[in-house]
């Protein structure tokens, strides 16, 4: 049987699906309503951190161009639901999203394990939204930790010791499944080639939730762009997924990216001319 994803492990794939099963179709169609819905939220929160100074039907503009292309007056834009958050303070990830991620992450930080949020919900609120039902970190995890993490996780996760033991023996990844909201969550294990470690001392402190003071741990928008490219390549250039996500952060983030960064790295990465290739398509 073929996996829906190349980073999923066969058994938390099952889990996930026979879970999706017995969820039925309302709550799978909730489940992703509620996923797009966030990430639209945070995509529009990023831009308003890059442009503090419009004023909201000015960024209802700017977010609607960068999303569909689209060049409309104010007034069209006000009849749009275009995902505000309230002054009084909404929440950007839905409550699946929170509830997902914030066990992992407050595992992590009372072992004191370094960590950063990247795929999806890093690119979403970098770049242009994009919908999962996955979150992706990055964390610097070592075998003392398995017994703790494990025992912080397992009345709400489905997950296995020896999947964490084996990705931190190889430095890979592995999955643990919220079984509440049948979200998957990716955890990457740092690696130790000078990009990766550069790039995870690189990670920025970021408020992701209007309503919640609390900051996450996110990838820079460099960096990100750098590993999507890679594979991207790796992928052999079939991915439009990773390749859209690429040229959505720079049509966002394109005059605020620290090209000096990008170029050298993408050299010593054997990636200068596809980099080239995604700052023209980027209109950069």
């Amino acid at each position: 049987m073929k996996l829906q994803a190349i980073d999923t492990s066969f058994d938390i794939e099952q889990k996930q699906m026979e879970l999706l099963r017995q969820a039925g179709p309302e709550r799978r169609a909730n489940l992703m309503r509620n996923w797009t819905t966030s990430v639209r939220r945070m995509s529009r929160y990023g831009l308003r951190k890059l442009h503090p100074d419009l004023s909201e039907p000015e960024l209802d503009l700017l977010f609607l161009k960068h999303l569909y292309n689209l060049e409309l007056d104010q007034t069209t834009a006000a009849k749009l639901n275009i995902c505000r958050t309230s002054d009084k303070g909404e929440n950007l990830m839905n409550e699946d999203i929170i509830a997902a991620i914030e066990p992992v992450v407050a595992a992590f930080e009372k072992l004191k394990v370094a960590y950063l949020i990247g795929g999806s919900v890093a690119t979403s609120i970098l770049g242009l939204p994009r919908s999962t039902i996955d979150a992706d970190l990055v964390a610097d995890l070592r075998l003392e930790h398995v017994p703790l993490l494990v025992a912080a996780l397992e009345q709400d996760y489905y997950l296995t010791t020896s999947a964490i033991e084996e990705a931190i023996a190889r430095k890979s990844s592995f999955n643990v499944l919220h079984l509440v909201t049948m979200s998957k969550v990716d955890i990457f294990i740092l690696k130790t080639n000078p990009f990766d470690l550069l790039a995870f001392s690189r990670r920025q402190p970021s408020r992701v939730d209007t309503a919640n003071p609390k900051e996450y741990f996110l990838s820079s928008p460099e960096d990100i762009l750098l590993h999507k490219l890679m594979w991207y390549e790796a992928g052999k250039r079939v991915s439009e997924r990773q390749w859209l996500d690429v040229i959505g952060l720079l049509k966002v983030r394109g005059h605020t990216l620290d090209r000096t960064y990008l170029e050298e790295w993408a050299e010593r990465l054997g990636i200068t001319t596809l980099l080239r290739e995604a700052l023209t398509n980027g209109g950069i």
